[in-house]
Parts: structure tokens; sequence; C-alpha cells
């Protein structure tokens, strides 16, 4: 892309607008989205009593994990049920979580001392004040000896006023779409 926006091709589009991926679409509509979702990969570290796999050890890792992954599909779920029994929402007006990495142990009879957990939220804007608080919650639920680390790319509180009189680049953009 860096060397075809240096290409006289392009500069003779006279390009003045460009728009993100968003979804795959069958018709021959576009659908415009003007919120954004906040990645949020979410690194959790669980620690937990080691030992042989022939016992019940109390405080292990993988019980705590359990608990974790229990409250996260959980949220998840809830959101998924929320998008689907609201045809007014789209998919960027709900959070979602997936867990993605699963890391730990060495040995098939031995209960590691620590899993690493990683899981790829997507926050929705009507969330972002609240979910961190929600994630805190759920891991403190879980046990002790557990950490995580969230890396906010780019936080989005607020969605792109699409009133119709009250942002310029939303009127303009608006009134060229209505002459198609």
């Amino acid at each position: 892309m860096g060397q075809l926006v240096k290409m006289d091709v392009f500069k003779n589009m006279n390009i003045g607008l460009a728009l993100d991926e968003g979804y795959a679409n069958t018709s021959d509509k576009m659908e415009l989205f003007y919120g954004q979702r906040t990645p949020f990969p979410i690194y959790i570290r669980i620690q937990g009593q080691p030992g042989h796999g022939s016992q019940f050890i109390p405080n292990n890792a993988g019980e705590k994990l359990r608990l974790v992954i229990n409250s996260v599909l959980g949220y998840r779920n809830e959101q998924e049920r929320k998008l689907r029994e609201n045809p007014e929402l789209h998919l960027g007006d709900v959070t979602t979580v997936n867990l993605t990495v699963v890391e730990g142990g060495v040995q098939t009879n031995v209960l590691p001392a620590e899993i690493k957990v990683t899981i790829d939220a997507r926050v929705a804007p009507s969330d972002v004040g609240t979910f961190e608080a929600k994630l805190q919650g759920w891991l403190k639920a879980a046990g002790d000896g557990i950490t995580y680390e969230a890396r906010e790319l780019c936080v989005l509180k607020e969605q792109t006023c699409v009133d119709d009189g009250k942002n310029p680049w939303w009127d303009a953009f608006s009134a060229a779409c209505k002459k198609e």
C-alpha cells in the first residue's frame, strides 16, 4: 500500500476518504459502522500448587484456570445472547471475549506451577468503563496467585455523532451517499 499511494494511478483517483474493512456482505449494500470497539488483549498468569497428577492437589493452577474460563466464557455467552435477542444491535454494540492461547505444563502426570492464558477481548464503547473491573472481579474470585496484563491499543469511548447538522464530516458523507 505504501508504494501504491506514491504512484500516479493512485493520485489520479483523487481519494479523499478511506473506509475501514467492516464486515463481509452478500448484498449490494454496504453497512456503515460509526463506533469502534477497543481491542483489549489480556495476558493472564495463574500460579498454583504443583504436584503429582495422581493426587487431589488443592489450590492448583488448573482449578483456578477453570474458574477464570467459566467467568470469561459466561460473559461471552451473555454478550452473544444480548446480540442475538436484540435485532437493533450489531456486533460492534457488544463485547466479544475469546480464549485464544493456553500455555502450561511440561509433563502429563504433573500439575503445573503456572498456566498462562491469553484472552482476545473487543470491548464495546458502552462497556469500556466497566469491563476491566469485571475482569478483576473474575480473577479475584478464582483465587490468589493470579495476575494479568492488559494492553489497551486504542480507547475510543465515544461514537461518531451521526445526527444531521451536528457533524460536518457526517453531513458531507451522508449527503454524498444519498445522491447515489
